[in-house]
């Protein structure tokens, strides 16, 4: 069984976010990373760049979102999310923000849930801790989102 996590990133740098280590965690956790990057004017997407020459799992994309659009976070977030989900390759997708952190040391629970996903046909939502702004603020408030599903 193969499992990819697929995440999105635009102007990381810019908004001090943990995109790159969350996304070298990931790749330790992980059979394959995909992340598309909605067209990053800050560096983020030339970073993403030398990683992926770096780790051969890693696989990167750029689909500039129109940020001049009144719902473009919403709109834009999502159709980030399917490109990134449409270049994986795993039986089993993890959708992972990029302010968000999966322990290596959880590979044993990350095969786990996955297998869970494949036997049962369904995706799974589970609870997260989300990065705010700044490494002091967290917001783990937050209701369930899927986040495994089998890739179908």
């Amino acid at each position: 069984m193969k499992i990819s996590a697929y995440t999105t990133t635009l102007n990381c740098i810019r908004n001090d976010y943990p995109y790159e280590h969350s996304i070298i965690v990931m790749l330790q956790a992980f059979d394959e990373v995909c992340v598309a990057d909605g067209g990053s004017d800050d560096g983020t997407y030339e970073r993403l760049l030398e990683l992926e020459a770096d780790y051969p799992h890693l696989h990167v994309g750029s689909f500039p979102v129109d940020l001049t659009q009144p719902r473009w976070a919403i709109e834009s977030d999502g159709r980030l999310k399917t490109k990134a989900r449409n270049m994986c390759t795993g039986d089993v997708l993890w959708q992972i923000d990029n302010d968000q952190f999966i322990a290596p040391s959880a590979r044993r629970n990350i095969e786990g849930a996955s297998q869970l996903a494949i036997g049962h046909n369904a995706a799974i939502a589970l609870e997260q801790v989300e990065f705010w702004g700044d490494k002091d603020t967290a917001r783990n408030d937050l209701q369930p989102k899927v986040m495994v599903s089998p890739n179908i």
